[in-house]
């Protein structure tokens, strides 16, 4: 679980950021070996009402780093319509998967 990040006295953008990096440490070891199949399946988590944010946070952490074409594709999908309080989550981490999508071409 991602926990709610930093001061609260600092700007909103402050505790948004130190948020997305502390996400990072929920990042498994293997991550970069998880298959593209599921991926694809866990992109489509983003889009379920059900799941809880804390889920999605780390959702969007993993295809963050996996890079592929099939995690650009389902971030750019959510960010779309990202659920209310995710947006900064959302548009940081498919900028990191792009950047990530780069270097794999």
């Amino acid at each position: 679980m991602i926990m709610s990040a930093g001061r609260l006295d600092a700007p909103p953008e402050i505790r948004n950021a130190e948020k997305y990096l502390e996400g990072h440490g929920c990042l498994p070891e293997d991550y970069g070996n998880i298959a593209v199949q599921t991926i694809v399946e866990m992109g489509e988590l983003l889009l379920e009402k059900k799941i809880g944010s804390n889920t999605k946070e780390v959702v969007m952490m993993i295809l963050a780093h996996h890079g592929c074409d099939e995690a650009v594709h389902a971030l750019k999908k959510y960010c779309r319509r990202p659920d209310k309080g995710l947006e900064y989550f959302a548009e940081t981490a498919l900028w990191e998967c792009q950047m990530w999508n780069e270097d794999r071409h």
